[in-house]
């Protein structure tokens, strides 16, 4: 009798088979109905909650239709949604994770390689600018305009220079 309360559990096992072993435990020292509300509470909660509908049906059929359940998976379906829910969502969240944080890295990589072209080219143009100083001595505009140029900027050197026409008055320096 301690065997059949305290051992008992539906495991692997088919609802019909528990309630078998069950029988053979209890011998002819328990009722059918005391059977049944043992029987009842070793099944999963919702096997149990579809079978209470049953009230008039005999112990025998009640767990043929508990095996139809539990063939369909109704009671351990839940489960194993529960796990398959909980550890998605966490799997997803970590591919998401990994792959935004190589994308972060590809694209500090290439700013740090734009920002070092973008500074190399601008100190190579600076020096080309400081160590090639210009060597004429045309003014603006005759450098811009050539002989259409009306002003003119001293020192110029331009043939075209209002200087050598002999318009010194416009000349300024």
């Amino acid at each position: 009798m301690r065997t059949l309360l305290e051992t008992t559990e539906l495991g692997d096992k088919t609802p019909s088979v528990l309630l078998r072993e069950m029988r053979t435990l209890a011998g002819t020292n328990v009722t059918d109905n005391m059977l049944r509300t043992l029987w009842l509470q070793r099944l999963p909660t919702r096997i149990q909650e579809l079978l209470t509908v049953l009230d008039d049906v005999s112990l025998d059929k009640l767990a043929a239709c508990a095996d139809k359940a539990h063939d369909r998976g109704i009671g351990q379906g839940v489960i194993a949604i529960a796990g398959t829910v909980q550890s998605d969502p966490l799997q997803t969240l970590n591919n998401q994770i990994s792959e935004l944080a190589k994308q972060v890295a590809a694209i500090g990589k290439r700013r740090a390689r734009s920002k070092t072209r973008g500074r190399s080219r601008t100190k190579s143009g600076s020096r080309k600018r400081d160590q090639t100083p210009e060597q004429s001595t045309t003014c603006y505009y005759h450098q811009r305009f050539k002989e259409k140029a009306w002003k003119c900027l001293l020192p110029c050197d331009s043939e075209h220079s209002l200087a050598k026409r002999g318009n010194s008055n416009d000349h300024r320096q």
